[in-house]
């Protein structure tokens, strides 16, 4: 498939487990940590929009447009409907704001492997389901699923012909280590979807960045 594709970065949340700061302007290595997922994301897409509810000039300041989701209480699927609606490309591809080592061919093996309305990547023995891949026409039907007061993201795959794409089956793909992280294939490609969710996971990520190898 060589459609063009356009990115979401989800950057909405209270940040309960980050002392209530916003997640994706903490600082990791130096640079808000959004600024490590669009490193590894724009290069992959044709246009990349950040979905966020609160400090809307910071995210814009990042050079990208930025869609205001007003309700945060109806959860990621509803910033993902908002800021659909000013893509461009037929293709929407969805990544939170805290995985900071997103693999740099996520979207070349998600779009090869694209049969269906979505495709979700299926790692760390888990769906993680905020990497998804979708066809804007699919994505409307987030409307009605949020007036039946349904949030679950994983909820609204399963409503739809969604599929999953386990990353550590088949090809190992071309991102096949993380910078700077001085451990083995099969671990360097667990951690590529791993999440930030809180101040203690920061540290414990930063240290090991920062480990010198040997």
């Amino acid at each position: 498939m060589t459609e063009r594709v356009s990115a979401i970065i989800l950057a909405g949340g209270q940040g309960v487990r980050m002392g209530r700061e916003n997640k994706g302007l903490v600082s990791f290595n130096g640079k808000p940590l959004i600024q490590s997922a669009i490193d590894r994301i724009a290069p992959q897409v044709d246009e990349l929009i950040i979905s966020a509810n609160q400090n809307i000039s910071a995210y814009q300041s990042l050079g990208y447009s930025v869609v205001e989701d007003g309700d945060e209480n109806l959860g990621p699927l509803s910033g993902i409907l908002s800021s659909s609606r000013i893509a461009k490309n037929a293709l929407i591809l969805v990544v939170p704001c805290d995985m900071p080592f997103l693999p740099t061919d996520l979207v070349k093996r998600m779009t090869q492997h694209f049969d269906s309305q979505a495709v979700s990547i299926f790692a760390n023995n888990r769906l993680q389901p905020l990497v998804t891949i979708i066809k804007s026409e699919a994505i409307e039907s987030i409307k009605p699923y949020l007036a039946r007061g349904q949030r679950s993201v994983t909820g609204w795959l399963e409503e739809i012909d969604a599929s999953e794409l386990n990353w550590l089956e088949g090809s190992a793909g071309e991102d096949t280590a993380i910078e700077h992280i001085p451990e083995n294939m099969s671990a360097a490609r667990e951690n590529a979807f791993k999440n930030i969710n809180s101040l203690e996971d920061l540290t414990a990520v930063e240290h090991r960045v920062k480990k010198p190898r040997g």
